[in-house]
Parts: structure tokens; sequence; C-alpha cells
């Protein structure tokens, strides 16, 4: 193994194959790139901050009315399938509408589905709020492949 002091290389025969760049300067330095990062993490943040889901079955029982029958017959597996549905097109959507607005879209399906767990009531609308709880957990993909 051959050592300069800008690049670590692998000789292989004649050529050289550089393993990693070392330079003094990074981007990272910039007022605006630590800005978009903290932004980066505070969305990333509020998104994985969801203390409600561990709830969310004994709410529906207590508060809403609904039996453990409805739930695991009418309710849950609406989530799974629309999140199989979801999957394709939301890589798509992004590709078309950009990495941002398709995040951004994901955040305001969470808003939506609170709205309908305080305000609606019935099996009916616990189903499409699983439906919506799908497209925002698509959406949120979007956001760790933006992330990373």
């Amino acid at each position: 193994m051959s050592r300069s002091s800008s690049t670590n290389s692998i000789l292989l025969g004649a050529s050289s194959v550089p393993l990693l760049e070392t330079t003094n300067e990074t981007k990272l330095d910039t007022p605006l790139t630590r800005n978009r990062i903290l932004r980066l993490c505070a969305v990333g943040f509020f998104v994985n901050f969801v203390p409600s889901d561990a709830y969310l079955t004994r709410y529906l029982r207590e508060n809403k009315g609904l039996s453990e029958q409805e739930l695991n017959d009418h309710v849950w597996p609406w989530s799974t399938y629309a999140t199989l549905l979801f999957f394709v097109p939301m890589a798509f959507l992004a590709e078309t509408l950009g990495y941002r607005m398709t995040i951004f879209l994901g955040l305001v399906a969470r808003e939506l589905l609170r709205v309908i767990y305080i305000y609606c009531d019935g099996v009916i609308w616990m189903a499409i709020s699983q439906v919506i709880h799908a497209a925002a957990m698509t959406a949120q993909t979007v956001y760790f492949a933006y992330a990373f």
C-alpha cells in the first residue's frame, strides 16, 4: 500500500485507485449548510415524535367506543394494504413533485390524521385514518431518502 499526503490509495499493477480524499476545508463550515442541517434535524424530530401511537388502540376502544373485534377486522388491515399500495406511487411522486413537497404532503397527512382522531367517530372514519396513516408513513421513507 502506498501512502501520499493528500490521497490514500491501493496500488493495482501500474495504476492506483484512490480510497479517501482528505482536504482541510469542508462545506459544513458555512452558516447556510449548518442552518439546513438544523432544519432537517428538526423536521426529523417532529416526524418521528409520535407519542400518541402507543396509546391509539386504547384511545379508540375507550373514547371512540370501538371493540377489539372491529379494530382487528375492519380498521388495522387498511393500514397494511394501503402501505403496500402507496409505496411505489410515493416514489414517483417524490421524483415528479420533488422530495420537499412530498415530505410536506406527508406532514399534512399526519395533521389530517390527528383531526380525524379527534373529531370523527365510527369504523369507517378509523379505516380512512389508517389509509392516511399509511400515506404519511410512506412519505416518511421519502424523508429518509432525502436525508441520507
